[in-house]
């Protein structure tokens, strides 16, 4: 077994060595050696200056083939600009590990019109159900050459495959049983998903878009967001490869509770045009239409809202509403189009399927005052079960692995192997205090005029803190707004609505960059806490808002708790501590950096020196 990293211009890179003597390669062999002995599960534990993009490649070297998740859509594109342009690693015959990073349709420019390929207005795109698109929809059917416009009179007539064949270059991935008469221009090719055999359909070539999903049947590596593997493992058509690859596998395992939100509007809606489209199918689409309705004007529904009510799945009109979905005839229905409204249903119900006893309701009304159904699945053991019985071995990297317990207690890990890489603490931190440090907990902040000592605090650590500084914002709410900042005379700390708003604006990450550039000299971020690094004079200082605890009013911990607090309160704290070592290590990346620490909560300079001097 050899290591490979080369640059640009063909030099070799060594592997890096550990303080505990070992090197990327020696990591490399260790988990190709415990898949070998037949681990599902294997995890690398390494801190900053381990190099685990690098490690990765060449598990996957070794492996075969292999898929690689990220949590972010940054790290995504740390891995396109470092192995697209900076770096690669060679395969055992000698030629370039072929790589390719997946993303969205925003990302990309559609050949048939001047805009995105994620426009709504698109052949692949456009709503076939909606009726002010008709003349559109008409439009694109006369364009379609597999299809007479003399054969479509009424909208109900129409489907995707009448319009999306109007672009040349659209080119589908569908289950290999799905049968359609169109798509003669196409050149199939076939690949072994999850879910069986699928086929990718090339037409026209000039799509970078779909032809993202030739790397599916022709790529070593496939590099995905967590989103987008999630989406793509539920379909089933996520390729089959010999091994997945989490990065920062903690967050992909924290995040794998299942919640998913239905607008009753848009659904009765979708299910009234069905009804004029499918006449043959009135009965059973008028049943769900009268159902929905009844969830929809329930006479107890404003109170099940404003008592924040959580019901058990089996409790609710819900539970019907799946077993209409998932008839036959409906399932034909809506799985003809993956843009419709409800597909997307679908898809949801979809994932809940066979968990009605852990899953839980709750009903809302968005900023339109539309009620809407939340569906909850806390059970993170079955949901991870998912992910492994559909795939063959799994490989965690993270610097910030759960404890024994949680991994065994909370996601049912007990058969797998931990493999220390780069694990010992880097960088130099200081505590610096400003005298008005206390423990802000919840219980204390109720107490009249905590408010105002909290946000002086607040104040005092910013006004003393050694620029450039990263603000890490726990909660929205820990800034203050506009009545506070007068009343408390605070004018250094950023307004709550102006910092969400600056946030919501910020799609492209503009702000960030000013910060590693040095235009600004404070970022304030709620986004930071993974995938972001400011290493050197970057970042002199981090201050925690307060002590990372999860939210406990979130719909998720009030489940987790209520179903089994002993477990929950395990998990609780463990997500803390390892939320605050990956917030402070964003300013430490290596031996040689220095951060300042700050927080008007004693909590976080407690742990911050109890973790430094462990």
């Amino acid at each position: 077994m050899e290591w490979s990293l080369h640059n640009s211009n063909g030099d070799y890179l060594e592997p890096f060595v550990f303080s505990n003597g070992k090197t990327q390669l020696d990591i490399v062999r260790e988990v190709v050696e415990a898949i070998e002995e037949g681990y599902k599960i294997i995890f690398i534990q390494g801190f900053c200056g381990t190099g685990k993009s690098a490690i990765a490649l060449n598990i996957a070297k070794e492996a075969g083939r292999a898929s690689i998740v990220v949590p972010l859509k940054s790290l995504q594109n740390q891995y396109f600009e470092d192995y697209m342009n900076k770096l690669y690693v060679k395969r055992r015959d000698g030629k370039k590990l072929r790589i390719s990073v997946l993303f969205g349709r925003q990302n990309f420019k559609c050949e048939f019109e001047d805009t995105t390929a994620d426009n709504i207005f698109l052949p692949c795109k456009i709503d076939v159900n909606y009726e002010k698109n008709i003349d559109r929809l008409f439009e694109y059917i006369e364009k379609n050459p597999f299809v007479s416009k003399s054969s479509f009179h009424r909208l109900k007539d129409i489907r995707r495959m009448s319009v999306a064949p109007a672009c040349p270059h659209w080119s589908p991935v569908l289950p290999k049983d799905f049968r359609f008469n169109v798509l003669d221009d196409a050149i199939p090719k076939e690949y072994d998903a999850v879910d069986g055999r699928y086929v990718f359909y090339s037409r026209g070539g000039k799509c970078s878009y779909y032809n993202q999903f030739m790397s599916y049947i022709d790529s070593d590596v496939l590099i995905f967001n967590s989103m987008k593997y999630e989406l793509e493992n539920l379909i089933g058509r996520k390729p089959k490869t010999e091994v997945e690859i989490i990065d920062e596998c903690d967050e992909f395992l924290d995040n794998l509770s299942n919640d998913k939100t239905i607008n009753i509007n848009m659904l009765m809606n979708r299910l009234n045009y069905f009804l004029s489209k499918y006449p043959e199918e009135r009965n059973i689409l008028g049943k769900m239409h009268q159902l929905v309705s009844d969830i929809n004007y329930n006479p107890d529904i404003e109170n099940f809202i404003s008592d924040e009510s959580i019901f058990g799945l089996r409790e609710t009109k819900v539970i019907e509403l799946m077993a209409y979905f998932f008839s036959s005839n409906i399932s034909n229905l809506v799985m003809n189009d993956e843009e419709d409204y409800l597909f997307s249903v679908y898809s949801s119900l979809e994932s809940f399927k066979g968990y009605a006893d852990e899953t839980y309701v709750v009903f809302f009304k968005n900023k339109r005052n539309e009620v809407n159904i939340r569906l909850v699945m806390v059970d993170l053991k079955r949901r991870l079960k998912e992910f492994l019985d559909r795939n063959k071995v799994f490989v965690m990297m993270s610097g910030t692995i759960h404890s024994k317990e949680v991994l065994e207690n909370i996601f049912g890990i007990k058969d797998y192997k931990i493999i220390e890489a780069e694990v010992s603490k880097i960088g130099k931190v200081t505590n610096v205090k400003t005298g008005l440090e206390r423990e802000f907990s919840y219980s204390y902040l109720k107490n009249r005029d905590s408010r105002g000592e909290y946000l002086e605090a607040l104040s005092k650590s910013i006004e003393n803190s050694e620029k450039p500084a990263l603000v890490h914002v726990n909660s929205f709410k820990d800034l203050p707004d506009e009545y506070e900042s007068r009343k408390y005379g605070i004018s250094n700390v950023l307004i709550r609505d102006e910092f969400i708003n600056q946030q919501n604006d910020d799609k492209t990450g503009e702000i960030i960059n000013d910060f590693k550039g040095g235009k600004i000299d404070i970022l304030y971020s709620t986004r930071c806490n993974r995938g972001i690094d400011f290493p050197g004079s970057m970042c002199n200082s981090i201050i925690f808002t307060k002590f990372p605890y999860p939210d406990r009013s979130s719909l998720f911990w009030k489940i987790l708790f209520k179903s089994n607090k002993r477990y929950a309160d395990m998990f609780y704290f463990d997500k803390s501590r390892r939320e605050a070592i990956q917030r402070l290590y964003r300013g430490i990346r290596s031996k040689n950096d220095h951060v300042n620490v700050l927080s008007p909560d004693l909590r976080v300079l407690h742990f911050v020196r109890g973790f430094y001097n462990s």
